[in-house]
């Protein structure tokens, strides 16, 4: 081959034996197209498990609770309802009826692909408060009383000015004794400084209680001391004690059985434990 004034000069022999070669080559292959673009799964769907409600004295509890967490968006609170938009959350329309002074009913409606739920005050507006909480997934909504009104709940609790608490046992009379030798005489006692402060504090109300140390004090004298500071709680037999707390009249102590020999002596000092009952058999 040469190469004069730019032109290629092959001899016709090269021609003859190579073209011939390069014709029947097999095509090039085609380049290869980029692969489509996989779109990401959609999420999967938030189903709802249960709608339950309660009433407390101060408030109204609804608690939605989802097969996994929901995305919630508070869309209005007026006067008359609060709505609330459960995006994405798939289930059927339903209603609760609650009827308990502050909120009618609480009614999930279906908006499209979301749920929506309305709930229905009876008499004016309530003050929203969201909690999310897990396992289980669940949305709590508090709706409060106004204030006014929960003043006056809050009133009425405290026309009982004077509580009495009795802790039982004492002295010795130890009550039950658990494995690492913890009594109940102690224990109930210090249950029942707890309560009692807990009584002063939220309701303002005066606590009396039958013992405040490790002595044993008669059913008697506890009855007597009730009745002499004038306890405002009364049972049905009108004495003025708080039966709740075990203070008892003379006339409900009076039908209670009498103790068994075993127990006696155990009350009186004679066992260290009490007596276990026999386990029935199935």
């Amino acid at each position: 081959m040469r190469v004069r004034k730019g032109v290629w000069l092959v001899p016709e022999s090269f021609v003859e034996q190579v073209v011939p070669k390069l014709a029947a080559a097999p095509p090039s292959p085609p380049a290869a197209s980029p692969a489509p673009a996989v779109s990401p799964r959609p999420p999967a769907a938030v189903s709802l498990e249960e709608l339950r409600t309660r009433s407390y004295p101060s408030f109204t509890r609804i608690v939605i609770e989802t097969t996994a967490p929901v995305v919630y968006k508070v869309e209005s609170t007026g006067p008359r309802e609060a709505r609330v938009r459960l995006v994405g959350l798939a289930g059927e329309a339903q209603v609760e009826s609650i009827d308990d002074g502050l909120v009618d009913d609480a009614r999930l409606e279906r908006a499209g692909a979301d749920a929506l739920l309305r709930v229905v005050f009876e008499g004016g507006a309530a003050e929203l408060r969201v909690t999310t909480l897990a396992d289980p997934p669940r949305l709590v909504l508090d709706f409060n009383r106004p204030q006014e009104v929960a003043a006056r709940e809050r009133q009425a609790c405290t026309s009982l000015r004077t509580l009495m608490l009795d802790a039982g046992h004492g002295g010795h009379d130890s009550g039950a004794v658990g494995p690492a030798g913890l009594m109940e005489k102690e224990l109930v006692l210090d249950v029942t400084k707890r309560v009692s402060r807990l009584l002063e504090e939220k309701l303002g109300v005066k606590v009396l209680l039958s013992r405040d140390g490790d002595h044993f004090v008669p059913l008697r004298d506890r009855t007597s001391y009730a009745n002499r500071e004038r306890a405002d709680a009364k049972q049905p037999g009108g004495d003025p004690v708080l039966a709740a707390f075990g203070v008892l009249s003379r006339k409900s102590w009076s039908a209670r059985p009498r103790a068994s020999p075993a127990g006696r002596r155990w009350r009186a000092g004679g066992r260290t434990r009490r007596p276990r009952p026999r386990r029935a058999t199935d």
